[in-house]
Formats: structure tokens, sequence, C-alpha cells
């Protein structure tokens, strides 16, 4: 059966980045226990527009992992990820492509 795991990234204002974009002031080192976190997932999900930011960052950070998209518009994949507009149907469907941990 598939776990939910959730690792939330955000500051008191309910935001994780800041006006200008930047999130600078993420922690960077493991003690944050991230990096365990990460280690213990096969599968990441975010929403559009998470995974348009975490484009700009550079090349695309969880490319060992399968990656699914929650967006209302349409697309079906990229090289990085499928998008996924029916989310109640593929929570219904329990994640289906999904691995053993998200």
């Amino acid at each position: 059966m598939t776990k939910v795991l959730v690792y939330i990234a955000s500051s008191l204002d309910g935001h994780i980045v800041r006006e200008n974009g930047k999130i600078d002031w993420l922690p960077e080192t493991a003690e944050s226990g991230y990096d365990v976190f990460y280690n213990s997932i096969d599968t990441v999900i975010m929403g559009k527009t998470t995974y348009n930011q975490v484009l700009i960052f550079g090349e695309y950070p969880y490319k060992d992992k399968k990656s699914f998209v929650f967006t209302s518009s349409t697309q079906n994949k990229d090289e990085n990820t499928e998008f996924v507009s029916d989310v109640e149907k593929f929570v219904k469907d329990d994640f289906p492509g999904a691995g053993e941990n998200i």
C-alpha cells in the first residue's frame, strides 16, 4: 500500500518563497531532517506553481524520483514529471504509477 509522507517548508506567513521569489531562508544543511526524509521516498508530488518555481532554480532536483504535478491545466508529461489534472481520481485509484512512499 502506498504511504503518503509529508515534509512541508513554510515560513510563519504561510509561504515558501519570499515576495522576490527567493528561498534563501531555507536551511541548506541536513540538520533540518530533509535529507533523511528525501531518502525515504521514491515519489514526489507538487502543485504546478511549485513545479514552475523549482524549474527556475536550475537542473530539476528530483530526477531520481517519480514526479507528479497537480494542475488544472491540460498537460501530459515532460522529461521530469507527469501532470495530473484529476486529483480526486488519482487518489481514489491509489496513486497510479507512484512508488511505495510518496
